[in-house]
């Protein structure tokens, strides 16, 4: 509710709770009976008011496990969503952006190879949740089981350029260094994706009305739910080369000057070569 609509609801309810007041004392007199009514008046708006801050709604939210340990990698979890209900103000729930809310859990401990854990997802677990309170979490129990760590080298995709430069020109893009970044995760899903061809894309460049080459990093886009913990480095780095039109080059001010210039010159130079080459002295 905004402040100003608040204000004036606070003040109505003591507009309304002067005026019982009032008659109670004018047809009672200062008995029992203004208490009563003060006590039922009093329990009426606390119930408007929390049922107006206790507004409730359920998300559907994604887990994520944060894996901050030495030698022990993700191999798969289960659920990988939870639904969670969240209650307070109207406000507050339509401030709050539902595709940055999930369910966090942290792993420190190293487990060995295909042990499994169950985790307990708490209040204390939902990120992103702003102001609103956690009332349930179903299901809350998260199933991990853990893998091996393991490195591998994975290729980098070029990025596409959308757009065209200035006036039709051509733009090409390459990499500038590695083409590829080292992968840390689970060894059994790892060595199952690179076998596959895994191939890591990057973000689009925009060339729209670019007339200068310039170098970039460009931000991997990496699929979710591979069970990896570490990509080294996160970007990569390229240049687009922007190659306009010889139409679209402006020529220097004085170019023609200065190519007039040239060839006065080299006519000079020429023309004192050819009265060498006929002096007697200088004949053969």
């Amino acid at each position: 509710m905004k402040p100003s609509l608040w204000s004036q609801f606070i003040k109505w309810c003591g507009v309304v709770f002067d005026s019982i007041s009032n008659f109670v004392s004018r047809n009672f007199g200062s008995n029992v009976g203004l208490a009563v009514f003060a006590f039922i008046l009093s329990a009426v708006i606390i119930h408007v008011i929390s049922e107006r801050t206790g507004v409730e709604k359920e998300f559907t939210v994604p887990v994520k496990i944060v894996m901050n340990t030495k030698n022990t990698a993700l191999s798969n979890f289960s659920p990988t969503e939870v639904k969670v209900s969240l209650k307070g103000s109207l406000e507050d729930l339509n401030v709050v952006d539902a595709s940055l809310l999930h369910a966090e859990i942290v792993v420190r401990d190293d487990y060995a190879s295909g042990q499994q854990i169950t985790r307990r997802l708490y209040s204390t677990s939902i990120r992103n949740n702003g102001k609103l309170r956690v009332e349930d979490i179903t299901p809350n129990d998260i199933d991990i089981v853990f893998d091996k760590e393991a490195r591998y080298r994975v290729p980098v995709e070029l990025p596409a350029l959308i757009g065209e430069p200035l006036q039709g020109g051509k733009a090409s893009v390459s990499f500038i260094g590695s083409k590829e970044v080292v992968v840390t995760g689970s060894e059994l899903v790892l060595a199952r994706l690179v076998e596959g061809g895994l191939v890591f894309s990057t973000r689009s460049i925009d060339v729209t009305n670019r007339s200068n080459s310039f170098e970039r990093d460009v931000e991997l886009i990496v699929p979710p739910d591979l069970g990896i913990k570490l990509i080294e480095p996160k970007t990569v780095k390229v240049a687009v080369m922007i190659e306009l039109p010889l139409s679209d080059v402006v020529p220097h001010p004085l170019a023609d000057s200065i190519l007039s210039e040239g060839i006065a010159n080299n006519t000079e130079e020429v023309g004192k070569i050819n009265k060498g080459n006929n002096d007697p002295v200088n004949s053969t």
